[in-house]
C-alpha cells in the first residue's frame, strides 16, 4: 500500500524506504540517536545550558 504524498515546505516526500535491522543495528542506532539529543538538548550553542549551570 502506498501512502500519499506528503509536502512540507518546499520539500516533497515521495516514499520512506525502511530495511530491517539486527539487534546490534538497532542498539548502535538507539545510542546514536540518545547523544545527538543530548547535544542539541545540553550542547554549547543551547542557551538554557549557561542558565542551568549558573543557578
Amino acid at each position: 500500500m502506498r501512502r500519499p504524498r506528503r509536502r512540507h515546505g518546499e520539500i516533497t516526500v515521495e516514499r520512506i524506504e525502511t530495511t530491517p535491522m539486527t539487534p546490534e543495528q538497532y542498539r548502535r542506532a538507539v545510542a546514536a540517536l540518545a547523544v545527538l539529543v543530548n547535544e542539541w538538548k545540553y550542547g554549547p550553542d543551547n542557551p538554557e545550558q549557561s542558565s542551568e549551570k549558573a543557578a
